[in-house]
């Protein structure tokens, strides 16, 4: 990962319609850095995501990515985060072992890596079972299992321990704590804090 990454909110107005959620928010993210974003349902946490993500549009303000010495622009791009929302890409009718097999071709990774990956998000009993059976949990794991076979180096994760048990919530920390190792980049909106060293933001 890039060492030299860099990501930048520049007084980032988040709004709904007519309200407006969040006022000029600013903060830099670095490689290997975490910041754990905390409010109450409605705060604009989720809002925030996407526009960082690159899926919404801020009222004001601006976010510039640099993913490399000299490479600016106002996004994530697609080459350098994932976002894991709410709402899961998986076929719903396709195993979790034939999901992750097709999101190895989405991110141009080796077929080879889905069977490791599977194990870390502690999913090899339910690698044949057709994602849309699995259970609120198990479909989290899977979302896990997607942000490491991905390999970007900013993960955007929109509360991604819902409907997990403890095990579930110690995996996530975990994980992110080794993508931090790695240079990674994690913003996470939640309820719930995982156990990872990071800048705690809430919002009002």
């Amino acid at each position: 990962m890039n060492s030299d990454a860099q990501l930048e909110l520049d007084n980032i107005t988040v709004g709904r319609g007519e309200i407006r959620l969040i006022e000029a928010i600013s903060f830099t993210v670095k490689a290997g850095d975490a910041i754990q974003i905390l409010g109450e349902n409605g705060s604009g946490k989720s809002s925030l995501l996407s526009i960082i993500a690159g899926v919404l549009t801020p009222i004001e303000g601006r976010i510039n990515w640099r993913g490399a010495i000299g490479d600016e622009n106002h996004q994530c791009n697609r080459e350098s985060c994932i976002f894991v929302g709410h709402d899961t890409p998986n076929r719903p009718a396709l195993s979790v072992r034939e999901n992750l097999a097709y999101w190895a071709r989405i991110y141009a990774k080796k077929a080879d890596r889905v069977a490791g990956v599977i194990e870390q998000a502690g999913l090899k009993r339910a690698a044949n079972q057709p994602s849309g059976q699995l259970s609120a949990g198990q479909k989290r794991r899977l979302e896990l299992a997607r942000c490491l076979l991905a390999g970007r180096q900013v993960w955007l994760l929109d509360e991604p321990t819902t409907s997990l048990d403890s095990s579930g919530h110690d995996l996530w920390s975990e994980q992110v704590r080794i993508h931090q190792e790695k240079g990674g980049m994690s913003i996470i909106a939640t309820h719930k804090l995982l156990n990872i060293q990071s800048r705690d933001l809430r919002l009002a």
